[in-house]
């Protein structure tokens, strides 16, 4: 669909108008919100549900399951209660329900699937769990899309080289493409080339590799590379009712085969793409059947005026920071909470401060150690309102390859647009002098 006639149907006239939550158990104490796997922006739910009276519990699984990066990162004392599951899923819905359970969240990609069957066990808002796979597979994504009228790049799900290399064959002439995991997320794994030498090398380093999720990569996705600008369209669902919370155009860069996060600046309500993103980001959850959780979809602009979807999640956005609320009015988890609770869908976007914002992601060029005149330096940044990852002086980095080798992220606002462009130059400055020394 062209971009002229996604923004004739520019409209949400369901705004404001809020769905109230499930009743909780009258146990006579506050009622539970269950986060499985509170991991990254998923453990930001805990302070926010505490914070409109609720208790929160943990919902994980042994840490010998966990993928190595979420090992240890719980901090049980931020739960009223943690729960274990086992993969028996009667026994995780009767030790919720015990505990008064009246919502269920998923907090981390790894976490939707459960939260789903967990929401559904629970006669409690969600997902529906037989559609979890059009949510989590990138080739199951594209078929719910294509049956939805809806664009989508051509995809091959594939665990033979051949195939791949016969697909990318067919592509028109001059068409890149991406290889990628089916079931993995920030960008792990993901190589974008145009060769069939390039492809062969890329399916080598991938396939039966493990992945970020603890995933094994039995099974590859080939897709066409789109190329254009990217933008992030983060929402709310409720009932079937989609909220969009923010807009951010997102920059990358590119590198030896990779995509490299640079900066996500947020998209003022005003911007001519801002209402066409937003209506075709509801085509989209309505498609994929997202009907009550938080999404964070990534979209591409193509030259011929298309926003085709890359891919959704069904939960809130990875690298999400407290302070966003600075400059935001509020953030994503914030709101999804208020809504989990009872309240109303929140404002529309443009209620809210006008203030420019940019997500400045680190890119270290090799192995080093971050300097303490680097981070000294890094936070006197004009603008900078907060920094997300493990930025003391001495920490290792390797060379960013995906977002999960980034060493961390810069979150900048100001009132000037050039304010902030002249924070991020000055941030790729300080990587490329003072932030990094090598061993």
């Amino acid at each position: 669909m062209s971009l002229r006639s996604v923004l004739a149907l520019a409209r949400d006239p369901r705004r404001g108008s809020g769905h109230a939550a499930a009743a909780p158990p009258s146990t006579g104490l506050p009622p539970t919100a269950a986060i499985v796997a509170p991991y990254g922006s998923g453990a930001l739910y805990a302070d926010e549900f505490r914070r409109r009276g609720w208790q929160p519990a943990a919902v994980t699984t042994p840490d010998d399951r966990l993928p190595a990066v979420f090992r240890d990162a719980l901090i049980p004392s931020d739960y009223h209660a943690t729960v274990v599951h086992t993969g028996n899923l009667t026994a995780t819905r009767r030790r919720l329900q015990a505990l008064g359970t009246a919502a269920v969240v998923a907090g981390n990609e790894i976490g939707t699937v459960l939260a789903e069957r967990l929401a559904a066990d629970l006669n409690l808002p969600g997902n529906p769990p037989a559609t979890s796979n059009v949510r989590r597979s990138k080739t199951a994504m594209a078929q719910a899309l294509a049956r939805a009228g809806l664009p989508a790049p051509a995809t091959l799900r594939t665990r033979h080289l051949d195939e791949a290399l016969a697909f990318a064959a067919g592509l028109p002439a001059g068409t890149g493409w991406v290889l990628k995991p089916d079931d993995a997320a920030g960008s792990d794994g993901v190589t974008l080339g145009a060769t069939h030498e390039q492809l062969a090398a890329a399916w080598h380093r991938t396939h039966h590799g493990v992945n970020i999720l603890g995933h094994r990569n039995t099974h590859l996705v080939l897709q066409e590379r789109l190329t254009g600008m990217q933008y992030v369209v983060n929402s709310i669902s409720r009932a079937g009712h989609h909220h969009i919370t923010e807009i951010w155009r997102d920059a990358r860069l590119h590198r030896d085969g990779a995509a490299l996060y640079d900066r996500r600046d947020l998209l003022h309500p005003d911007h001519v793409l801002h209402a066409a993103l937003a209506v075709q980001a509801r085509r989209v959850l309505a498609a994929l059947e997202i009907t009550d959780s938080a999404a964070h979809s990534e979209f591409i602009h193509t030259g011929d005026g298309r926003l085709i979807l890359i891919e959704t999640g069904a939960r809130a956005e990875g690298w999400l920071h407290p302070h966003l609320a600075t400059a935001l009015g509020s953030h994503q988890v914030r709101d999804h909470v208020a809504v989990l609770t009872g309240h109303l869908l929140p404002p529309p976007a443009t209620t809210r401060p006008p203030r420019h914002c940019a997500k400045i992601h680190l890119i270290a060029p090799g192995p080093a150690r971050l300097t303490d005149r680097g981070l000294k330096e890094l936070a006197a940044l004009p603008g900078l309102i907060a920094t997300l990852g493990t930025l003391t002086p001495g920490t290792p980095v390797v060379r960013t390859r995906d977002l999960m080798t980034s060493p961390g992220m810069a979150v900048l606002a100001a009132d000037d647009p050039n304010a902030i462009d002249r924070a991020h130059r000055a941030l790729r400055a300080l990587e490329a002098a003072d932030l990094y020394e090598t061993a």
